[in-house]
């Protein structure tokens, strides 16, 4: 057996070069530029990106050889002011909260964290996130029941405007539509 034929079903955010994988889209996840409380009041609110010069940066990549998302917008320049690269998502949300620099970051973890503030930056890229699987476990009921599951609950764009399509800056009425997600979400029973 394959490496590739070790999972059930996978997400991620490329679509897959296996054509024997069935790749479905689950959401679109939208990037903008946070940074802790803490940090912008040390530092102070950038107004634009003519602005960050006189900031510090944190960055994420899948693979560390690469330069990060940051160099999409500003080119080279940036990587000077990057204190922190990473390939780990929750190790930088974490250096992020606690005041490492500015990174960009899924609209959603403000659902997460009271402490992030999302900056208007003119800056937002957006990530298509998928899920893929093996043609021939299409039809198994734990593949199929997942998928519902994750579509359905997880990443309900018609619900949840942090997933939609189209990007919808963080709203304050986001918490509010969290709580009667989790209110009417169905119980698990382990």
């Amino acid at each position: 057996m394959s490496r590739n034929q070790t999972f059930d079903l996978r997400l991620h955010y490329y679509a897959p070069i296996d054509t024997s994988q069935v790749m479905r889209p689950l959401a679109t996840v939208h990037f903008i530029p946070m940074a802790s409380r803490a940090y912008l009041e040390k530092f102070g609110v950038p107004k634009g990106l003519d602005d960050l010069g006189d900031h510090r940066f944190a960055d994420q990549s899948q693979h560390l050889n690469g330069q990060g998302a940051w160099t999409n917008w500003s080119g080279d320049e940036i990587l000077r002011h990057t204190v922190l690269f990473t390939n780990q998502s929750a190790f930088l949300a974490k250096c992020v909260r606690e005041g490492a620099g500015i990174a960009l970051m899924p609209t959603y973890m403000l659902l997460a964290y009271d402490n992030l503030v999302p900056l208007d930056l003119g800056v937002c890229f957006d990530a298509k996130l998928f899920a893929s699987y093996h043609r021939e476990r299409s039809t198994a009921q734990p593949v199929k029941a997942t998928l519902r599951f994750l579509r359905d609950i997880v990443f309900n764009a018609s619900e949840m405007p942090w997933f939609a399509a189209d990007f919808r800056g963080p709203a304050p009425n986001w918490r509010e539509i969290l709580q009667e997600l989790r209110h009417k979400a169905p119980s698990a029973d382990c």
